[in-house]
């Protein structure tokens, strides 16, 4: 699916869909990765963001992402625990999530793989994969990826790489390749249309931002090659860092509903994150009446999901926010790499610059 791509688009098609891939990539005071801050919610909050940054008057910059406890408003069904995660990160980071992920009794977790994992698999396909094979693949092809190489340049580790979703109660929640193409394509075969538009254009685009992430399109290899660059210089590395920080931290809202995504792009976005997250929510109706009180839910999904699954949650299945815990992903003192004030104040600059473009229009109240 991922051969290479001409050039179709405008330039201010392509920087979408870079940007895009860039929010995939990532996306979330001591200086050690997987730092802990626990507090209560009131069970009336809004849904808020679940990336934030924590300053140090000392220099350290740190992305914390949010877990959230979910509770039933009439307290008789086990607590939902919306696991947000950075696809980049510390180590300690990835070895707190796992031993959160670990005490609960049902994980459902992000896996977008071109063969189906949710159900019985149809023994003419072959062995059923293991959850380490859907997540990471049964070649080196998870090394290549764009994400990968982000983590290896900037000193982090890559998701992937850092956690074991080989668990009896890890269970995929998620769309295949298949399915999600089916939902682009106005004459899917079901007849049901959920994404109007030109039809192909959309899939076209789903197959240009798979040969980024991987890069195997023309633009995936130039993004590529840019970002191993990052890594030959610590003063570069930090530098990326503030920038990855200050943007996620500050990000607020959907995504999909950010004014500076053109038509096609939001409606890609619609299947990237409102169609999987169907998925989730269609899931979580299927296992909470076989789950006990005492038990709990871990939704595993990016954090850029969290926002619009969270408010489904709260709808379709009556749950109220409980309590939440904030786990450091990334870490950064840029003036022990040497950055300037100067510098640090040109990234924060167009890091600023960037937001206001990207950013979702968020209702005074969720603020």
């Amino acid at each position: 699916m991922c051969s290479i791509q001409k050039f179709r688009w405008s330039i201010p098609a392509q920087a979408a869909l870079v940007s895009l891939a860039t929010l995939i990539a990532v996306a979330g005071c001591s200086t050690t990765g997987g730092t802990r801050s626990e507090s209560r919610l009131p069970d009336d909050a809004p849904p808020v963001s679940y990336m934030q940054v924590v300053r140090s008057n000392s220099g350290p910059l740190q992305l914390q992402i949010a877990l959230r406890e979910l509770r039933p408003a009439k307290d008789s069904g086990p607590a939902i625990w919306l696991v947000a995660v950075s696809h980049i990160g510390e180590t300690n980071y990835y070895e707190a999530v796992q031993r959160h992920l670990d005490v609960r009794t049902l994980v459902l977790f992000e896996g977008v793989s071109d063969r189906r994992t949710r159900h019985p698999q149809d023994s003419r396909a072959g062995p059923r994969l293991s959850n380490n094979e859907l997540m990471k693949g049964r070649d080196d092809s998870v090394q290549s990826s764009l994400q990968s190489t982000l983590a290896s340049s900037l000193g982090l580790a890559f998701q992937l790489n850092a956690l074991d979703y080989d668990r009896p109660h890890f269970q995929n929640s998620d769309l295949t390749i298949p399915e999600m193409q089916a939902l682009l394509s106005e004459n899917a075969g079901s007849g049901q249309a959920q994404i109007p538009g030109a039809p192909g254009k959309s899939d076209d685009q789903l197959s240009d931002l798979v040969g980024i992430m991987d890069g195997s399109s023309v633009l995936g290899a130039i993004l590529h090659a840019g970002v191993k660059l990052l890594g030959s210089s610590p003063k570069l590395q930090a530098l990326t860092k503030v920038a990855v920080i200050e943007l996620f931290g500050n990000l607020e809202g959907d995504i999909s509903q950010s004014p500076a995504l053109p038509s096609e792009m939001k409606r890609l976005i619609d299947v990237l994150i409102q169609g999987r997250n169907r998925v989730v929510v269609n899931d979580l109706k299927a296992e909470l009446p076989k789950l006990r009180k005492r038990d709990s839910v871990a939704v595993f999904y990016g954090a850029g999901h969290m926002h619009d699954l969270e408010t489904r949650i709260r709808s379709e299945l009556n749950y109220r926010p409980a309590s939440q815990l904030w786990l450091t992903a990334i870490t950064v003192d840029p003036h022990k790499a040497g950055v300037t004030d100067a510098e640090l104040r040109m990234i924060q600059s167009v890091v600023k610059w960037q937001l206001q473009a990207l950013q979702p229009k968020v209702p005074a109240e969720a603020k």
